[in-house]
């Protein structure tokens, strides 16, 4: 796993363009961020994500706004020069433009992305890191939030409803800002950071203009070089493990599944894991099982919740297979660690 991603200097220019908002200078920003301000003269540059999650740190301690980032997105501030942004609003619909979202998101930064799914009666947006070893700041979530959800907002209208929000946070402050800004209830000390909708909202359409399939095609010619490269690049076992969290809510996933999210073709998909000496059937459990290691270190999860999140539907199937790979039952594994 990368335990160093970096971040595309467009995101970061995406953050600092917020915070010229509230009257702070590039200068002021760079300097107390710690970033050389040439890197910034490359628009194909990556800057490591330390000091990425610094320009939200210090925009927080320059404004004194703990919530500054939480902010609506207008139509007037998209790039509309940005290709990024047609594709992402050429979508038919809101289940296209979030896939769409997370292919465009990947291709700007290495340390997360916005993973949507489907389970039982809603769709849920999470804010998935890119490996175990990264942890993102409120202050990211925050504005991955109120970014996606403008995004949503600007394409479906106001016929698109948020059910509610769950965030990891506890402090009651961010609570209070997240329903006063989203218009929806949220619990705080939850696992993941996720946007909930009823499923039927998926099918809205776009509520401004008819998405027009030969821009799709044209942009298409552009993006999917960036796309496929972005997918041969990045490393293989750590797509995978963003992709398991997604697929396995739905019951273990096959290889043709796998490969499909992946964007591949389940052929290429095999020869890439035989020349890395991966095993598909060991990545998969190897990182189910770990997955539920993380998950019960959440109090609020109980086991029987674990093991439906990485794909039993059995608990006495996922406690046996869980106590072979970690030596340890998942109710003792969970007091070890408490």
């Amino acid at each position: 796993m990368n335990r160093n991603p970096y971040a595309s200097v467009v995101i970061s220019e995406f953050a600092l363009q917020v915070a010229s908002e509230a009257g702070l200078s590039k200068s002021e920003i760079f300097e107390a961020s710690g970033i050389d301000p040439k890197i910034f003269d490359d628009l194909d540059a990556k800057i490591p994500f330390s000091q990425y999650q610094n320009i939200f740190s210090e925009v927080v301690r320059l404004t004194g706004d703990e919530f500054f980032w939480l902010k609506p997105v207008a139509k007037e501030n998209l790039s509309k020069n940005n290709l990024n942004w047609y594709y992402i609003f050429n979508s038919k619909n809101v289940d296209v433009l979030l896939s769409r979202t997370t292919d465009i998101y990947r291709l700007l930064t290495e340390a997360g992305t916005p993973v949507h799914m489907f389970h039982k009666d809603k769709m849920i947006i999470r804010h998935v890191e890119s490996s175990p070893y990264i942890k993102h700041t409120n202050y990211q979530v925050d504005w991955g939030f109120s970014q996606w959800w403008g995004s949503l907002k600007l394409f479906a209208g106001p016929d698109l409803k948020l059910h509610s929000i769950r965030i990891r946070d506890t402090s009651e402050s961010r609570i209070e800002a997240y329903e006063k800004f989203f218009q929806a209830p949220t619990s705080g000390g939850q696992f993941f950071n996720e946007l909930i909708f009823d499923k039927k909202m998926a099918a809205l359409k776009k509520k401004y203009g008819e998405a027009d399939p030969n821009l799709d095609r044209i942009i298409e010619k552009v993006l999917q070089p960036a796309l496929v490269e972005n997918n041969n690049f990045t490393k293989l076992e750590e797509s995978m493990y963003i992709a398991f969290q997604k697929l396995l809510i739905q019951g273990p996933p096959t290889l043709v599944k796998l490969a499909a999210k992946l964007g591949m073709s389940s052929r290429t998909l095999q020869r890439r894991l035989a020349d890395e000496g991966l095993s598909f059937t060991d990545l998969l459990k190897k990182h189910r099982l770990n997955l539920a290691a993380s998950y019960l270190r959440h109090p609020g999860m109980t086991v029987t919740e674990v093991a439906m999140m990485v794909g039993y539907s059995n608990p006495g199937s996922f406690s046996t297979a869980f106590q072979k790979w970690h030596g340890v039952s998942p109710s003792e594994y969970r007091l070890k660690k408490s």
